[in-house]
């Protein structure tokens, strides 16, 4: 049973679907995709910066990685 509901989102996603030709099972597979994985964990979800933000933190990271996270810091100001 399909039901009608209004959601607010924002502008990008929006923009995403405009050039989709089924927008309601678009976002349904959407959904359902992100429930269903949604616990996990993955790598590349993670932001650049916050990953080498947290290694730094950490410490026990050798010279050589220290002075590329610096590097890219200074890079991505």
């Amino acid at each position: 049973m399909k039901i009608t509901r209004a959601y607010t989102i924002d502008r990008e996603t929006i923009e995403i679907l405009k050039k989709k030709s089924n927008k309601s099972q678009y976002v349904c597979r959407a959904v359902k995709r992100l429930h269903t994985n949604e616990g996990e964990l993955r790598l590349y979800e993670i932001p650049v910066g916050e990953l080498l933000q947290h290694c730094m933190i950490r410490g026990g990271c050798p010279q050589h990685i220290e002075s590329v996270i610096r590097e890219y810091y200074q890079i991505h100001k």
